[in-house]
């Protein structure tokens, strides 16, 4: 259904966030000597292995300022955080995550990755889209369901006002009905077959 569809996608973000958050927290921890020593080359050389991880677009280093000491990949880091330090996801598509930089027990600055998170939501629209192609099919096998109901229920009452009709017109009570079901309407053309 499309609340479990949602769920899921809801539950599967989720779980990539704490990934990402466990990999922005070990990267923080590899570059947190070098971005103490103020040694941009040697940030960047420990980030060399960014590009090996699966789903990671973009990461940024900032100092306890908020310069940018290093970044990389195909991202723009604008200041994404809330008041609250919450990072701000900037599409259904990709996952940013921040993590703090510790250095002898003091934030000395911040670790930013953005991921792309498209396979999720991706997931999500072929879910919603079989949801409702279910739906729909429900729906239309409902519709003729009901119309193939409605037809064995409204014919014999048809040909039950028609025969009264005819029955009324010429005064001829010889004639007769079918009975063409074995349900209560049945039972209403046999009692006027009766009364004929």
């Amino acid at each position: 259904s499309t609340i479990s569809a949602l769920r899921e996608a809801e539950q599967q973000r989720k779980s990539f966030s704490i990934e990402l958050a466990g990999i922005a927290s070990a990267l923080g921890s590899a570059v947190s000597e070098p971005l103490a020593a103020g040694d941009q080359r040697q940030v960047a050389n420990a980030l060399k292995g960014i590009a090996a991880i699966p789903g990671v677009t973009y990461v940024a280093v900032r100092d306890a300022q908020g310069k940018v000491v290093f970044q990389f990949g195909s991202g723009i880091l604008v200041n994404a955080m809330t008041p609250g330090g919450n990072a701000l996801s900037f599409s259904v598509k990709t996952l940013p995550v921040a993590s703090d930089i510790k250095y002898a027990g003091t934030a000395i600055g911040e670790l930013f990755l953005i991921a792309d998170a498209s396979k999720i939501s991706d997931g999500l629209v072929r879910s919603l889209g079989t949801a409702f192609l279910t739906a729909l099919v429900a729906a239309v096998l409902g519709v003729l369901v009901s119309a193939r109901m409605q037809q064995s229920v409204a014919r014999p009452l048809r040909a039950l006002q028609q025969a009264m009709t005819h029955v009324c017109e010429t005064k001829n009570f010889s004639c007769a009905v079918e009975a063409t079901s074995k349900d209560e309407t049945a039972h209403l053309v046999d009692a006027f077959n009766d009364m004929m």
